[in-house]
């Protein structure tokens, strides 16, 4: 073999060596390199573990805040609503007395001119404390969604006659023109909640009314295709565009462009916006400051072609009921609530028995046969509830009664009460165990404070009554002239006992004069005496024009 060939070869074998060396040595460092890469992924995924469960327990955490958030939250909102509820209570109950009493004076025959405008006042100042609570739980009551409209026939109308009535005579006292225009025909029923509806009117035609100090306010409606769309309009001082959002918020308050707020709890736009949306409609507002403002309502308001609107008979200032005497037991713990009753009801002609505790009074119901029972919910020791279902598993089950509650109009509730010698928490506020829902007709649960002449109207829808409320038509019997001569005596002796002994003999001689003998029965316990010998002037001179 040629040398050279041989060379060449050898040198072609050491350049295969040196190049298997050099790529060896690049593999190597490309393993190197990558093992490096490995090792350091595999400390970054080792860290983004780290991460993860950081991220995994900081989420946990944070969930576990939310979720306690929530439950401080509700446990507030819960809190809040019994807490309403209580304060309600706890309201409702003195004012029930108040506003019964002012009622009482207002329609006092006898009482001085001068005096009547403070017994107004006291009204008015008590009607006003009322509507601030019941607009307050209005608010809790739609924001926890309690509030359910109560949908039957309304005769549309006369609910809007009467409105415009309402404000006419407002409008006047104020100085103001007061204008409504109604287009077309209006349906003579139709299906909504007519306490709600007209609430919402009242309130925006009352804040139009109230910042209104001169020019006038008008009520423009028009129905059609079931809806009913209202403009009320006014000549106030407007709303600049910046507040027009905030008075719809509650206790939120607007003088006008330039002026201060006005009285009031600020509470009116808020509640009238709530029950438009409850009700399915819309409440917008236009206003330019200086030009006055404009409120657009829109109702779903369906007609009732066939149906026949829920009317309850209205009475004026009564005087008595014709018929037999009336037998009503009432079971109240508050001594003013009874006395206001006893001071309402007795003159009228009833027999009156009342019970401070139900034990005391389901006693009474064998000797006393009453016609009607009355009954308190928030009673000692036996609640109301327990005494209702014990009635109505005796032999009184058919006996009409009624429910009195301090509590809010959509849940006659009972307040909490720890039971007498245990050591259980009392029964969540509003959701008493023993409360018999079904028993009893939602007509049959009579909210205080208790207006007069509502609750003589269902008195005598549920008693079937006809009222004797008018003394120019007809003049209550009375006793004959020569048989008054001993009480008369009697009054001037100003004995007691001898009053009450020549009234139960009158009684016995002359029953039908049960409701004249009733209003001096009730003077007489109130030593009212010189009234009570002005009554019997009159019941002489009564007699005498006689035949």
């Amino acid at each position: 073999m040629d040398l050279s060939a041989v060379l060449a070869f050898l040198s072609r074998i050491a350049t295969v060596l040196a190049s298997g060396a050099l790529l060896a040595a690049v593999l190597m460092v490309l393993l190197w390199r990558l093992r490096a890469q490995r090792d350091q992924l595999q400390e970054d995924l080792a860290r983004a573990r780290i991460d993860v469960q950081f991220a995994r327990e900081a989420r946990r955490q944070a969930d576990l805040r939310i979720e306690q958030a929530i439950a401080d939250a509700n446990a507030a909102n819960r809190a809040k609503s019994r807490y309403l509820v209580t304060v309600s209570h706890e309201l409702r109950t003195p004012l029930n007395s108040l506003l019964g009493y002012a009622q009482l004076l207002g329609d006092d025959p006898g009482l001085p001119s001068h005096r009547k405008r403070a017994v107004a006042v006291i009204r008015e100042a008590g009607d006003h404390l009322l509507n601030v609570i019941d607009h307050t739980l209005d608010i809790a009551r739609i924001e926890a969604g309690r509030l359910n409209l109560d949908l039957q026939p309304v005769a549309f109308p006369e609910l809007i006659d009467g409105l415009v009535r309402l404000f006419e005579m407002q409008a006047i006292d104020k100085g103001l023109d007061f204008a409504f225009q109604c287009e077309d025909r209006l349906p003579a029923v139709v299906r909504a909640d007519g306490r709600r509806l007209r609430q919402v009117l009242i309130n925006i035609l009352g804040n139009a009314l109230k910042f209104t100090q001169q020019g006038r306010v008008s009520l423009h409606l028009r129905y059609a295709r079931q809806m009913a769309y209202f403009e009320i309009r006014d000549t106030g001082p407007g709303i600049p565009a910046a507040d027009q959002s905030r008075i719809f918020e509650a206790f939120e308050q607007g003088g006008g462009a330039d002026g201060p707020p006005m009285a009031g709890s600020g509470v009116g736009l808020t509640i009238a916006r709530m029950l438009t949306d409850l009700m399915g409609g819309r409440l917008q507002l236009e206003s330019t400051p200086g030009a006055g403002s404009c409120f657009r309502l829109k109702l779903f308001l369906p007609e009732q072609l066939h149906a026949v609107p829920t009317q309850r008979s209205r009475v004026r200032r009564v005087l008595g009921y014709r018929g037999v005497r009336r037998r009503l037991l009432l079971i109240e713990d508050e001594p003013h609530d009874r006395e206001f009753l006893e001071d309402l009801l007795r003159p009228l002609g009833f027999l009156l028995s009342t019970a401070a505790s139900a034990e005391e009074g389901l006693a009474l119901l064998d000797s006393f046969l009453p016609d009607l029972l009355l009954i308190d919910i928030d009673l000692p020791g036996m609640s109301g509830w327990q005494a209702i279902r014990e009635i109505r598993a005796s032999r009184f089950a058919g006996l009409p009664l009624a429910v009195l509650t301090a509590h809010g109009a959509e849940r006659p509730a009972s307040r909490p009460r720890r039971p007498a010698g245990t050591d259980d928490p009392p029964p969540e506020a509003g959701k008493p165990a023993d409360a018999p829902g079904v028993l009893l007709a939602p007509g049959n649960f009579l909210q205080k404070p208790l207006r007069v002449e509502d609750f003589l109207a269902w008195l005598g829808d549920t008693l079937g009554l006809e009222w004797i409320d008018d003394p120019v038509q007809e003049e209550l019997p009375v006793p004959p002239a020569s048989d008054l001569s001993p009480l008369r005596h009697q009054v001037h002796e100003g004995y007691p006992r001898g009053i009450e002994q020549a009234l139960d003999a009158l009684a016995a001689r002359h029953p039908e004069a049960h409701v004249w003998l009733a209003q001096a029965r009730a003077l007489a316990q109130r030593f009212q005496f010189e009234r009570l010998l002005h009554l019997i002037d009159q019941a002489e001179q009564t007699a005498e024009r006689a035949p």
